[in-house]
């Protein structure tokens, strides 16, 4: 049997941005599957690491609930053997589709969205950069190493109608630049920004605006 934790958060934020809260009435449900080669990573580090910063910057623009839910040790979903395949979009197909069960049968009414976190990348590509997550635009799966504390935000944020075209730079009060959530290239020489950039952030209120009853 697999391990399902939840962890909630109730913590709103005020931006010009903010969702209504009579719209914001389904619960963002992400769905966080653990590869079975993550068994000593605690569910409380992940989020901290790769989570909190995401949650924290969906509260500032959103009055959207939040909920993130675990899943380990499910056969033929969180042993997918991703390296052997060296392919993104295949793994990414075949976690969607492995999950279809459990997400017809056992998900809650919400927005429910799906990601299978992995130690490594899925893609060596011709010129030697590894393909480090990939997801569905606008859809319900997606897949994303630990290569980078960002990298969780980048996927769900494609799901959530995020886009390369809309990620920016920006120059930070150290006069550094950083990339913010869904920026398509990591560069040595720039941080995580950690948010959404404008754009991207009404993308997002959109998407969850058109999946609310």
């Amino acid at each position: 049997m697999h391990c399902i934790k939840r962890l909630a958060t109730v913590m709103l934020l005020a931006c010009a941005l903010r969702l209504p809260a009579a719209i914001a009435s389904e619960t963002l449900i992400i769905h966080v599957y653990l590869h079975d080669e993550l068994a000593s990573v605690t569910e409380e580090a992940l989020y901290y690491d790769y989570l909190k910063h995401w949650e924290d910057e969906m509260h500032a623009f959103t009055s959207q609930s939040i909920e993130v839910i675990y899943h380990r040790d499910i056969p033929g979903i969180t042993d997918i053997e991703y390296a052997a395949r060296n392919n993104a979009s295949s793994t990414l197909q075949a976690f969607h589709n492995a999950m279809a069960e459990l997400r017809f049968q056992h998900y809650p009414k919400a927005i429910n969205k799906s990601i299978l976190v992995t130690q490594n990348g899925y893609e060596l590509l011709d010129n030697g950069k590894t393909v480090e997550g990939l997801a569905q635009f606008e859809g319900i799966s997606a897949i994303a190493s630990r290569s980078s504390f960002a990298n969780l935000g980048h996927e769900i944020g494609h799901m959530l109608g995020a886009t390369h075209e809309h990620a920016e730079t920006v120059r930070t009060p150290l006069l550094v630049k950083c990339e913010t959530y869904v920026y398509p290239e990591r560069a040595w020489d720039r941080s995580n920004c950690y948010r959404y950039s404008d754009d991207n952030r009404q993308n997002i209120v959109a998407h969850l605006r058109n999946h609310q009853p």
